[in-house]
C-alpha cells in the first residue's frame, strides 16, 4: 500500500533551519548542535553555549571543599535542565524566516516538550527534541493531510485521501512510532495503517458500502490484530490528538513563561 506523497521540485524546498531538518542532496543530521543555532544570531544577546559551562575539577587536598549548598556547574542534559530546552528552541524559532506555525507537545514520556512545526503551503511537518544539549530532528518534512499524535506515546498518525475522499472515496490512516534515535520521513514504512475504499457497481454508482484493509509493517491482517497492536502502545484509535499551532511570536512568549 502506498501513501499518496506530494512531490516537490528540490529547488523548491524551504532552507530555514526549522522547515525541514537537512539538505536533501547530503544525507540530513541527525541534530543540529547549539553552535551553530547560537552563532547565527550574531548578537552580544544570544545566549550562551550551555555546554560551555565550567567543568567540576577535583578539589585540590590542600583547599577546603566548596559549600554543599553550592550549584555544580555541568553540561545540561535533558533530564537535568528544564531550561535548556527552551533555550534552544527559542533560538532556534528566532532564526527561522519561514511563513510556518508551532506547536510544543509531549511526544515521548519525558518533561520536554517537543516542537512541532508546520508548513502549510506543503502541508508538511517536522518534529524536533532535545537530546544531550542539542537540537534533534525526530520527523523531517513529513507530508500529510493531517499529522495527530498520542501524548506521550511516541506515536503520531498521518492522514491521506483520494478519489475525494469521504465514503464515496477513499482515505487512510497511518501509524509511526517515533524517537530522538531514528527520523521518520515520508519514505518511512508506517508501523500501523489502515485504508477505506468506495464500492461502486459496473454502472460506476456508489454501492453504497467500503472495504477497509489493515496493515501491520506493510502486510495485511486483520482488525482483530490491528487493534491489538494499537494496544500494545498504550493508545486507541480515535484517541490521537492535533497538535494546536501558535505564531512564532505566540510560541516565543509560551517559552518564555516558567
Amino acid at each position: 500500500m502506498k501513501r499518496s506523497a506530494l512531490i516537490i521540485p528540490f529547488i523548491l524546498l524551504p532552507a530555514a533551519l526549522l522547515s525541514a531538518c537537512g539538505s536533501t542532496d547530503t544525507a540530513p543530521p541527525q541534530t543540529v548542535e547549539w553552535n551553530d543555532i547560537a552563532n547565527a544570531a550574531n548578537s552580544e544577546d544570544a545566549p550562551s553555549n550551555p555546554t560551555d559551562a565550567a567543568q567540576p575539577q577535583a578539589p585540590d587536598s590542600s583547599e577546603p571543599a566548596p559549600p554543599a549548598d553550592e550549584a555544580d556547574a555541568r553540561t545540561p542534559t535533558d533530564d537535568d535542565s528544564g531550561d535548556v530546552y527552551r533555550e534552544i528552541y527559542t533560538q532556534a524559532v528566532s532564526e527561522n524566516t519561514d511563513p510556518v506555525s508551532f506547536s510544543l507537545i509531549y511526544l515521548d514520556n519525558d518533561d520536554i516538550p517537543e516542537l512541532v512545526v508546520f508548513d502549510g503551503y506543503y502541508s508538511a511537518y517536522s518534529i524536533y527534541t532535545v537530546k544531550e544539549g542539542a537540537l534533534s530532528c525526530m520527523v523531517d518534512f513529513f507530508s500529510t493531510v493531517e499529522l495527530t499524535y498520542f501524548e506521550r506515546s511516541g506515536i503520531i498518525a498521518g492522514f491521506a485521501r483520494w478519489n475525494g475522499g469521504g465514503d464515496e472515496g477513499g482515505y487512510g490512516r497511518y501509524y509511526y512510532t517515533v524517537s530522538a534515535d531514528a527520523m521518520i520521513t515520508d519514505d518511512t514504512a508506517p508501523a500501523l495503517s489502515y485504508d477505506y475504499n468506495a464500492v461502486y457497481d459496473e454502472a460506476g454508482n456508489y454501492t453504497g458500502e467500503g472495504v477497509i484493509r489493515y496493515y501491520s509493517l506493510g502486510a495485511e491482517t486483520d482488525e482483530a490484530l490491528f487493534q491489538e497492536k494499537l494496544s500494545e502502545w498504550g493508545v486507541t484509535e480515535g484517541g490521537d490528538v492535533v497538535p494546536d499551532f501558535l505564531e512564532k511570536e505566540e510560541v516565543l512568549s509560551r517559552l518564555r513563561e516558567r
